[in-house]
């Protein structure tokens, strides 16, 4: 993943441009030569959805951020919903396409069980760095975004095929999952997507 010609000292940076690591290179120098073209061998899973139309229903959107009144003494909420273990916060058809309209400024987005692919943005102007912008680029998968200074929303699709049940969904910044910003998706044999939160034995 990363080859050194040269002697010397290269910083790596994070996505606020801190210098996280400094690597120290040492030896002879060396003249660079291109890498031989490869094309990776995608599982069904992980094929392209940037064309694939979003089945009836399955468009939702998942806010990260301030709760309801009512629910203050959290850090955070999934669309206004601290966790409940007893609730979800959208239900999904097995074998539907589905579209997730998230807001990962301020917090990462993580979702388990399938990866999603970054399929786009909601608005044109936004305020995140050329680096970030190249880091995750539209057609990749992943696991988990944070986009500081994202104004819209990113578009995120993916294709549940084989499991069914609870999917976890949560911002990866452990202190504000564990204080209430995380939630399932629910995913059913049939009955179609939702976008509400249900009760669990409603």
């Amino acid at each position: 993943m990363v080859r050194c010609s040269k002697e010397g000292q290269f910083p790596v940076y994070d996505f606020k441009d801190d210098v996280m690591m400094t690597i120290l290179v040492s030896g002879e120098d060396s003249s660079a030569t291109e890498l031989s073209a490869w094309k990776p061998d995608y599982p069904e899973y992980l094929n392209n959805l940037q064309a694939t139309s979003t089945d009836s229903g399955c468009k939702c959107e998942t806010n990260m951020g301030a709760c309801l009144p009512e629910m203050a003494n959290f850090v955070g909420c999934i669309n206004n919903f601290a966790y409940d273990p007893e609730r979800y916060v959208h239900s999904i058809e097995l074998g539907k396409v589905v579209e997730r309209l998230v807001n990962p400024a301020n917090h990462s987005y993580h979702q388990h069980v399938y990866p999603f692919q970054f399929v786009g943005y909601t608005e044109t102007e936004y305020a995140v760095t050329d680096y970030t912008k190249h880091y995750f680029q539209e057609g990749d998968w992943n696991d988990v975004m944070q986009m500081i200074g994202l104004t819209g929303k990113l578009k995120l699709r993916f294709h549940p095929r084989t499991h069914l049940g609870l999917v976890m969904i949560h911002c990866h910044r452990l202190s504000h999952e564990d204080h209430g910003m995380m939630g399932w998706e629910y995913i059913f044999d049939k009955g179609g997507c939702e976008c509400d939160a249900k009760k669990a034995l409603d």
